[in-house]
């Protein structure tokens, strides 16, 4: 019944086959790089934006000639508070039920009360697409790196833009931590780039 509703909604499966039919169609999507793992790490104290190691939305672009638009969503990490040292309970639920479920709490204090989220304000922007080149079938892994390296570069300069005005101080002052997730264990923060 869930697909029901997803499909209404026009929502569609992640998967590669589904992805190169909109794109091959000449429509475009759009798709939250994390995924599940970006759920299960986030935290209302720092933004964080989290990039699968082989960067498969960035080679479909390319492969398409698709532009990538970045957005982010301010102010979505503080309608819940992380509870810190539940890591290990979030792993736990995941490998035996398959569901993503960070450790939080929400109004009032509430324990996983998450359809009473904490009252803040959600913010959308957008920066400026960024331009992938011409199609190219079978990209090379440094055209990709390139291409990552340009789309990280705007949306870091898109939060920087914004930050102040979106988020709360202490946290805008924190900056955007961009991570890699290397495989599904483990992640490891970006190195800085030119």
């Amino acid at each position: 019944m869930l697909g029901e509703v997803f499909e209404l909604t026009n929502a569609r499966p992640v998967d590669s086959l589904t992805l190169m039919k909109i794109l091959g169609g000449g429509r475009s999507i759009a798709i939250q790089p994390g995924g599940v793992e970006e759920q299960a790490a986030s935290r209302h104290d720092q933004e964080q934006a989290f990039f699968p190691a082989e960067l498969g939305f960035i080679r479909m672009a390319i492969r398409f000639g698709t532009p990538l638009m970045p957005v982010y969503l301010f102010g979505e990490n503080q309608l819940y508070r992380r509870v810190d040292g539940f890591e290990w309970l979030t792993k736990l639920i995941r490998k035996v039920s398959g569901m993503t479920l960070p450790i939080c709490t929400a109004k009032f204090g509430l324990p996983l009360a998450g359809l009473m989220p904490i009252a803040t304000d959600i913010h959308i922007r957008w920066g400026k697409p960024v331009e992938v080149g011409p199609k190219d079938e079978n990209p090379s892994d440094e055209r990709v790196e390139e291409v990552y390296d340009k789309y990280v570069a705007e949306l870091k300069k898109l939060f920087d833009e914004n930050a102040k005005d979106c988020l709360p101080r202490a946290i805008a002052a924190k900056g955007l931590k961009v991570v890699r997730i290397e495989d599904k264990s483990e992640t490891s923060e970006t190195s800085k780039r030119k």
